[in-house]
């Protein structure tokens, strides 16, 4: 069996045999309480509760009731044990918990119990190779994810409790992971159960803080039940001069009661001497240990600092091996280590509690313990255990062993491919330590900074890989290096960082590799547009980039890809040209497939150009197809990124209320997603959103928390239009003029995009002139790009600035040019607009038309002060306003409605979580809200319901009117 079904055995026997606390069937004392809370935990079903306190309080006695409790109702108790010396073993608790299940289930079962996302768990329990060149781009979302839905598969067929103790000591993969499933126990019959030793200097307190759930902290055992514990080990009766002498020597903590019970067993009989107990109860625990060990022979010794070593479940063969004594001696030393109550066990050994273990290892000189760990090492790889033998390496001691540095990089490999970064780190930085041999030092730097990189430690990543750099002499090596620095610069939205590294790399390799040079400036340029002031040579030299491009390559496609977003932002190629030259580079799916680089950079840039172009079906069609991949691979970057798409498209439509809760769901995350290129994009569309709300407060408060409020980055830059709106809704011209005079660069390379902002400020100064002037300006470069929601804008706002009846034919023209583009909110102004227009002129009659038609929409959009604005024209035109109820496939939010789609589609509620990374009972949540607004009875009904229905198309309907959704 696998050191860690062993281990996990091994912690299941302690826990069921109550380790000391409920041994021969024994009440536990004084501790009603405790188990109430647990009997109430497990009886919830769905819950996690976890046991605080100091080391002997009892925590592991509490958790084994809670198994006891378990399994009296037919439920599955799986169990785990943190150990001090395994913290650096990645997911090592997850396997302790469901390698030993999984080994012993039937082929048939483990099939089932692995099927769906579950799969993506097999690296991290050792059940499939872990490879990182494979699909999976980011482990650690995708072990998370498997880890997870295994947890639910087994409950989906009888609840289950994960027991884990020793938090404190849990590798931190599988502790992230334990809180990644506390957040999603809705609906799934899984309890947690765990304890935590308060105290250690080293416990990640705040990890283990974010399990939530209930703490329970056992109090100390009072003088009547430190008697009774003490009468119990030995075996009559304790008065109670005794018992508050027991008492007040060991604080009622019941290890140390029962500790003391056992010296005193062997040094007095009752009555107590009180003084002899007063000085053994000083004694530390250590030297209880020690003097137990003392009275066994020295072989007994060997083995138990062996024992101490490894830190783990043993066989006597096991110790043989590293002890070099015979099996026989092995046998009778485990036998008196029994006896004394340092080991526990019959075929396999482990110590009887961590305190014990620690007592024995603390005492060994460190030449010792670090020969005791290579050793083990060496045992666990011939044994076929490399991933533990590492672990022993990395207490070994260090001496310039290449053998012992592979080692350390193929664990640290394996490690990445099962998403235990952290643990990965740790490897890789002790192979670096050994040290490596020079022509190995720069391939370690480079694994180094890729895993730090993952692990979030992006500071160390940039100091390693510009040391990997440095040591670089190969032109591959230099590449490879310099990509890597350009991933993490990039997560940390440095893209001037990001050029300049580019042209240096590209520039050190122009003569001796031309190819690796070429690459390097097609990333260079591809950067380029996310600077804080774009180059305005950058079009021309993406096209004489993508001339000399291998025809047809990734190279070339993300480059025509990138000439086609620049050519829509700047608006001077027609919008049916560059959409099409978008559709092309995206057609044959290499951009599809890229997860970084180029082909990453040239994907996005294909979908801007959709959604500034205004195909948004089509770019809702490839955001899906990309989704598919980046939860198949759980690129959190990648799916950032497809969010901060998703919210600039449900802008363009006007969907307010989805991107307010996806925006404020996405940038709670933000930490989770890790893309700083992308974050920004949605702070923009919040904001936007935000003050077409009127929730002025919260949208200042997103831009001052997300540190944008001022500066000169590329996302200060970027959001200019949502803070002159801002400044304008709240009056001051000032600060809106203000923003316009700091970003002179911008306006020069974004007119379509500035243009409604310099008008608008321009309409508050009452500037009319100068309003018209830019207004037409818009007009003629709308025309000449030929996206028809652009051209309605600008007409509304040449409209705005003429005034009279001229300005009325204006905003009149405005409304069919809108009506064929998805922008339903512009359409709302531009009516409510031509509505007010008429109104001022005396038209009363004539402006409700559209003054109606104008509201139904603002409210649909959720724009709360436009509505409010169409809501007072109309009572000055003397009608009423009519309330909307939305009903049908509208009444959807965008989250129910993708749900029904893929329920439509034939998939079950698990296989629809599953693939939207959500719990089943969010899914659940969003089913019933879809039959009741739909008026469902059954599944087979949906196709029929959602039909015709398409984002940003046909029509849309309510009891206060009807209108087109374009």
């Amino acid at each position: 069996m696998a050191p860690d079904a062993l281990r996990a055995d091994w912690c299941e026997r302690s826990l069921s045999g109550g380790v000391a606390f409920a041994e021969m069937g024994l009440k536990l004392l004084e501790r009603d309480r405790e188990l109430g809370r647990l009997a109430a935990t497990v009886a919830d079903g769905s819950a996690v509760l976890v046991v605080e306190g100091e080391a002997g309080i009892g925590k592991s006695a509490l958790l084994a009731a809670g198994v006891e409790l378990a399994r009296a109702r037919g439920w599955r108790a799986f169990c785990a044990r943190g150990g001090l010396l395994e913290r650096d073993f990645g997911y090592g608790v997850a396997r302790q918990l469901f390698e030993a299940p999984l080994q012993r289930a039937s082929a048939v079962e483990r099939r089932r119990w692995l099927s769906g996302a579950a799969g993506l768990a097999a690296p991290a329990l050792g059940l499939a190779r872990a490879d990182r060149s494979g699909e999976v781009e980011d482990p650690v979302f995708a072990t998370q994810h498997g880890l997870y839905w295994l947890a639910a598969n087994l409950a989906s067929e009888r609840p289950l409790v994960l027991v884990v103790d020793d938090l404190q000591w849990s590798d931190l993969a599988s502790l992230r992971w334990l809180v990644y499933l506390a957040r999603r126990l809705e609906g799934v019959s899984v309890v947690v159960l765990g304890a935590w030793r308060m105290g250690e200097e080293e416990a990640p307190v705040e990890l283990l803080g974010q399990l939530g759930g209930e703490r329970v902290v056992p109090s100390p055992l009072s003088v009547a039940a430190t008697g009774e514990l003490v009468a119990r080990r030995l075996g009559r009766a304790c008065d109670v001069l005794s018992a508050r002498a027991c008492h007040r020597a060991t604080g009622g903590n019941p290890l140390l009661v029962s500790e003391l019970a056992l010296a005193l067993d062997r040094d007095t009989s009752l009555p107590l001497d009180l003084e002899r107990v007063v000085e053994l109860g000083g004694q530390a625990l250590a030297r209880h240990v020690s003097s137990r060990l003392a009275l066994l022979p020295a072989a007994a010794r060997e083995v138990a600092a062996a024992a101490a070593a490894v830190d783990g479940e043993l066989a006597p063969r096991q110790l043989a091996g590293l002890t070099g004594l015979s099996l026989q001696v092995v046998r009778e030393a485990c036998d008196g280590l029994v006896s004394v109550r340092i080991l526990e066990g019959q075929d396999t050994f482990g110590f009887v509690h961590p305190l014990v273990r620690a007592a024995i290892y603390d005492a060994l000189r460190p030449a010792r313990r670090a020969a005791l760990h290579r050793r083990a090492a060496d045992l666990l790889e011939s044994e076929g255990f490399p991933d533990r033998a590492a672990v022993h390496l990395l207490a070994a001691e260090r001496s310039g062993d290449e053998g012992v540095v592979v080692r350390l990089v193929a664990a640290a490999e394996r490690a990445l491919g099962g998403g235990a970064v952290e643990e990965a780190v740790v490897l890789l930085r002790r192979a670096l330590e050994e040290p490596p041999p020079a022509e190995a030092r720069y391939r370690v730097l480079v694994r180094l900074a890729d895993a730090e990189f993952l692990a979030e430690s992006e500071d160390a990543a940039i100091a390693h890989v510009r040391a990997a750099l440095e040591l670089a002499r190969d032109p591959k090596e230099q590449e490879a290096a310099a990509l890597v620095l350009v991933s993490v610069l990039v997560t940390l939205n440095r893209a001037q960082e990001v050029v300049e590294l580019l042209a240096a790399a590209a520039g050190a390799l122009r003569e001796a590799a031309p190819e690796r040079a070429q690459r390097l400036e097609v990333e260079r340029v591809l950067w380029s547009l996310y600077l804080p002031v774009v180059p305005m040579d950058l079009g021309p030299r993406t096209a004489a980039l993508a001339r000399e491009a291998e025809p047809g390559g990734l190279a070339e496609q993300s480059l025509r890809a990138q000439l086609g977003a620049l050519d829509a932002i700047v608006g001077v190629r027609p919008a049916g040209e560059v959409s099409e030259l978008a559709l092309r580079a995206l057609q044959d799916g290499q951009l599809l497939a890229a997860c970084r680089g180029a082909g990453w950079a040239g994907f996005h840039c294909a979908l801007a150009t959709l959604i500034i172009c205004e195909r948004l079906d089509e770019c809702d069609e490839w955001l899906s197809r990309r989704e598919v991949l980046a939860r198949r691979t759980g690129s959190r970057p990648e799916l950032a990124g497809l969010v901060a798409h998703r919210l600039r498209v449900a802008r363009v439509r006007g969907e307010l209320a989805a991107v307010v809760d996806e925006a404020r769901s996405a940038l709670r995350e933000e930490g989770e997603f890790r893309c700083g290129i992308v974050s920004p994009l949605a702070v923009a569309q919040l904001v936007s959103a935000l003050v077409e709300r009127g929730e002025l407060d919260e949208a200042e408060d997103v831009l001052v928390r997300h540190g944008i409020a001022e500066g000169t980055t590329w996302a200060w830059f970027e959001l200019i239009p949502e803070r002159v709106a801002l400044a304008l809704a709240r009056g001051d011209l000032a600060r809106a003029r203000a923003q316009l005079v700091d970003a002179p660069p911008v306006r020069a390379w974004l007119p379509l995009q500035m243009a409604p902002c310099e008008v608008a400020v321009a309409l508050a100064g009452g500037e009319r002139e100068q309003a018209l002037a830019r207004a037409r300006a818009m007009l003629a470069a709308a025309e000449r790009f030929g996206a028809a929601g652009r051209i309605g804008m600008a007409r509304g706002l040449v409209g705005l600035a003429t005034g009279g009846e001229e300005g009325i034919e204006q905003l009149r023209a405005a409304v069919p040019a809108l009506e064929q583009s998805p922008r339903r909110l512009e359409l709302a102004r531009a009516l409510v607009d031509l509505g007010a227009a008429l109104r001022r002129h005396g038209r009363r009659v004539e402006a409700r038309e559209p003054l109606r038609r104008g509201l139904d929409l603002a409210q649909r959009c959720g724009a709360t002060v436009l509505a409010g604005r169409a809501e007072e024209e109309l009572r000055a035109t003397g009608a009423r306003p009519r309330r909307l109820v939305l009903s049908g496939v509208d009444s959807l939010t965008p989250s129910e409605r993708r749900v029904a789609r893929l329920a439509a589609d034939g998939r079950s509620n698990r296989e629809i979580a599953q693939a939207l990374f959500v719990t089943g009972a969010t899914v659940e949540t969003h089913m019933r809200h879809v039959f009741q607004k739909l008026d469902l009875t059954g599944r087979d009904q949906l196709p029929a319901a959602l039909a015709g229905e398409s984002p940003g198309s046909g029509p849309a309907k309510s009891h206060g009117g009807s209108l087109m959704r374009s």
